[in-house]
């Protein structure tokens, strides 16, 4: 992954998940990187270790990884203050955002971003959420409608807590679904 990767945070990205969780029931016998900051900065590293320790892999590391505690600490702490200043810098751009009214963060369920990245519009599985209010107003309980749309209960829960929201994101007012979800 790399800076500008669209998939977002780390801990939010489901291809770094579905790795951390082979890691951790033994997929792999071996986490191979140049270096230890190759595999993750930031306290996500730890997660990482864990995992692999779990899963009884073992971290090898091609390159020179320095072993004393002075080199190590003054490595991280140059990390720490560089993420920091990453964090603040990120704040500041999604203050900006909020200040021109765009949306951020992981999109919600059915839901994209538009070609410029400002909102979040209907996107592959926006017909879901489409079946979901539809059950929903047919008087379906909450467990019925996510084993009938093959989902989370979570998920249908989220979605149909936040249906307003939905209306007016998912500009569809003057189509055949609007009915569905402005009752």
């Amino acid at each position: 992954m790399t800076r500008n990767d669209p998939a977002g945070l780390l801990d939010q990205n489901e291809r770094v998940q579905n790795r951390v969780d082979e890691l951790e029931t033994g997929t792999y016998s071996h986490l191979v990187a140049w270096d230890d900051r190759r595999i993750c900065r930031d306290e996500y590293f730890s997660v990482i270790q864990y995992a692999a320790k779990q899963g009884n892999t073992e971290i090898v590391y091609v390159g020179d990884v320095n072993d004393d505690d002075l080199t190590f600490d003054l490595k991280r702490r140059i990390e720490r203050d560089t993420k920091e200043e990453e964090i603040k810098k990120s704040r500041r751009a999604i203050e900006r955002r909020r200040e021109k009214g765009y949306d951020h963060g992981r999109p919600r369920f059915g839901m994209t971003y538009d070609a410029d990245g400002h909102y979040q519009i209907p996107g592959e599985d926006f017909e879901i959420v489409l079946e979901i209010f539809q059950y929903d107003r047919n008087g379906m309980s909450r467990r019925e409608i996510a084993e009938e749309v093959d989902r989370p209960l979570g998920t249908v829960q989220n979605v149909l807590d936040r249906q307003q929201w939905y209306v007016k994101r998912s500009n569809i007012a003057e189509s055949d679904s609007a009915e569905i979800l402005d009752w």
